[in-house]
């Protein structure tokens, strides 16, 4: 069932995004690495994935063809989204810092091991659960001529756009690397779509159009600049 003007949302969502990125950025509480930046983070990502999978819980589009992504893929996309947050939820913690510098040796057998090994081994857990959400089979239960069809379609994808936000946010205080900003830029961007275009993917396989694809792309590559610069 073809509905009119499934262009809307996507293009409406990614054209305020920007607006919400620059007037967030102007507080430099996001340049410093923070506890509390762990704690947003968490609750984007909590949301993101409850997203993703009402987003996928809707039956797909007939003929629609942005399924270009093969179960396998997924899984190891979603791995590199799970690494990626873990290794940002360690930086907001202070871990990556506190590691060069504690002494396993003065601690004890029981602080070494959930110094070193269970605070790692918990945050790498948390984060690879999207590889369940983004690339494990699930059943469509949402027809596509139900009036929540639309609703849900909505919802999934401001909740993919938050953890967006949130992701430029945190990499703000992570990317401070001595490289040439083009090069920084074209990395990051590239980082970017490893981790923002399979979810919008699965949406467009739902709502398909082009222009989401092309506006989700404008905005990471706004995003890097941000980030990089």
């Amino acid at each position: 069932m073809k509905r009119q003007g499934e262009w809307v949302w996507p293009v409406l969502v990614d054209g305020l995004t920007p607006i919400v990125l620059v007037w967030l950025l102007q507080n430099t509480m996001w340049k410093r690495p923070s506890g509390s930046h762990a704690l947003w983070l968490l609750a984007a990502y909590i949301i993101f994935c409850v997203a993703l999978l009402s987003l996928r819980k809707l039956e797909p589009a007939p003929h629609a063809d942005y399924d270009w992504l093969s179960t396998r893929l997924r899984g190891v996309l979603a791995v590199l989204f799970g690494v990626s947050l873990s290794l940002a939820l360690a930086f907001q913690l202070g871990f990556l810092e506190s590691v060069t510098i504690a002494n396993g040796f003065e601690m004890g057998e029981g602080e070494s091991a959930a110094f070193f090994v269970f605070a790692p081994g918990a945050w790498l857990g948390i984060s690879l659960l999207y590889v369940i959400f983004l690339a494990f089979r699930v059943t469509p239960t949402v027809s596509q001529g139900e009036s929540r069809f639309q609703w849900r379609g909505v919802w999934g994808l401001i909740g993919l756009q938050g953890m967006l936000v949130t992701a430029v946010l945190q990499a703000t205080s992570i990317t401070n690397l001595p490289l040439n900003n083009s090069i920084k830029i074209t990395a990051v961007f590239l980082w970017l779509c490893l981790l923002f275009v399979p979810p919008r993917l699965i949406y467009l396989r739902r709502f398909p159009n082009r222009v989401g694809l092309a506006t989700l792309l404008i905005l990471l590559a706004f995003s890097a600049v941000l980030i990089s610069l």
